[in-house]
């Protein structure tokens, strides 16, 4: 572990005496790599919070999917009465502007996490 470690101190140093020389190649060649390991940071974060939300999604899809709830007929026909017949979609359209919501939420924070790195 320490090898490589060393290894990059030592091209560190290196560039840094070239710098110091005054070489303006140089200086774009280390924005260059440092925006380079920002853009790879960015993407191991995006990619995080990516693998975090479809977990969420799968197993919270999965816990509907096995919920199933048996009613006594004449509560079940109550119910049906109070419920309109689209609730599924309304239903659905609530979750959905609670996801997007959400994800605005998330997507605010991508940006604040990307310019933290700058």
């Amino acid at each position: 572990m320490a090898s490589p470690l060393a290894g990059i101190a030592a091209i560190w140093a290196t560039l840094v005496e070239v710098i110091s020389q005054g070489v303006f190649k140089a200086h774009v060649q280390i924005f260059g790599i440092k925006v380079g390991l920002r853009v790879a940071l960015f993407t191991i974060k995006i990619g995080a919070i990516v693998i975090v939300i479809n977990l969420l999604y799968s197993s919270v899809s999965t816990l509907f999917d096995t919920i199933v709830v048996t009613l006594p007929p004449m509560l079940g026909d109550g119910i049906e009465r109070i419920l309109p017949g689209n609730f599924i979609a309304c239903l659905s359209a609530i979750i959905g502007v609670k996801a997007v919501a959400f994800l605005f939420a998330i997507y605010t924070k991508l940006i604040s996490l990307f310019l933290s790195d700058f």
